[in-house]
């Protein structure tokens, strides 16, 4: 397995044990229930193959000195041979390309495991594009790379766009990922083993400059809440009080690394890395249980290089919000009065 432990000064004068490690997936507030289930869990956290999420890859990178594979996510981007993912999914310690090739599995058929659906390979590290600046630690952000697969994927896959507004803190994301799964109330310890697309959603509180001195400004953190003040990590040592969004509140673990965030369907983020401190931490420790953080590095601060190498197709502008659609609407409506009142009574004359 691979995995990195750091250490750095927190904002407020703490500890804070940081790491990536494609080994684990998304942790819900409740306790998962099996696929074919006509579930709650189920309804909210497993979304449908062949459809919105097709192109969110499960990836397998195999090492170039032969170790064992990891398993990350990653997104098919616009153009359909780009796959975008997190850098230390691909790198070692120093942020140097240490995978040599590997796979993109497409979840196109339920009736088959994600390891027996369609896939399409990448057969060289010179496919791997890392964010210059990456120095394998997390947490100083550039954690951003992009895969080239050896074909274009069919037209039936979905392909994403990158977000490139600077909007995105106080915003709720759509989270997707493959891999094991949990949940916050039992942390790490129970987790569910296998291959499975699950999705949830959370909101974005700050970025790497507010969460900690000298931290990085292309993150986004985010924690996970219970809709308990006592694990409301943020409100507890920021002041940011908000209790989560319920049953579709979610935690990134491993294996979702490099996965999507998304806001209306344009990747605004990539999973990149998870912190914990005490306060507000449901369980001892870093094992993915309420209170701990997340962060996901911030998409547009990179658009421009993503851009350069898989082209400007994959640009998305910034979002409107539902208040906008309805100012925008509200404005064609009295434009539209406005004309029908100077238009003459009789057009008909010439």
């Amino acid at each position: 397995m691979k995995q990195r432990w750091m250490t750095l000064a927190g904002a407020v004068g703490a500890a804070l044990s940081v790491w990536s490690s494609p080994a684990a997936a998304y942790f819900t507030t409740e306790l998962p229930t099996p696929a074919g289930q006509d579930t709650e869990f189920n309804t909210l956290h497993r979304p449908p193959y062949a459809a919105e999420y097709s192109g969110v890859v499960r990836l397998r990178l195999y090492n170039l000195a032969g170790a064992s594979p990891t398993v990350c996510t990653g997104s098919l981007l616009a153009g359909g041979q780009y796959v975008l993912t997190a850098a230390h999914c691909v790198t070692d310690g120093t942020g140097k390309v240490d995978r040599g090739n590997g796979l993109a599995y497409f979840g196109m058929d339920p009736s088959k495991s994600i390891t027996s659906n369609e896939s399409i390979r990448f057969s060289s590290s010179a496919q791997i594009f890392v964010k210059p600046g990456f120095d394998g630690s997390t947490s100083n952000g550039n954690d951003i790379a992009l895969i080239k697969l050896d074909s274009e994927a069919r037209a039936e896959i979905n392909r994403y766009t990158i977000y490139t507004g600077t909007d995105e803190v106080g915003q709720v994301s759509d989270k997707v990922g493959w891999g094991a799964f949990g949940s916050g109330a039992v942390g790490d310890a129970n987790s569910k083993s296998g291959t499975d697309l699950i999705k949830g959603k959370n909101r974005w509180e700050m970025t790497g400059e507010q969460f900690r001195a000298g931290g990085a400004s292309d993150l986004l953190y985010y924690d996970f809440d219970n809709g308990l003040a006592a694990n409301d990590s943020f409100g507890l040592v920021y002041g940011l009080t908000d209790l989560g969004l319920g049953k579709d509140e979610v935690l990134a673990g491993g294996g979702d690394s490099g996965g999507p965030s998304f806001l209306n369907g344009v990747i605004a983020g990539v999973v990149s890395h998870g912190t914990y401190l005490s306060q507000g931490d449901y369980l001892a420790g870093r094992n993915k249980s309420f209170g701990e953080y997340e962060a996901d590095t911030r998409v547009s601060s990179h658009a421009q290089w993503v851009a350069s190498i898989a082209g400007n197709q994959v640009l998305a502008g910034p979002v409107p919000e539902p208040s906008t659609y309805a100012l925008l609407l509200g404005g064609l409506a009295v434009v539209g009065w406005a004309r029908r009142r100077m238009a003459p009574a009789d057009v008909s004359q010439r």
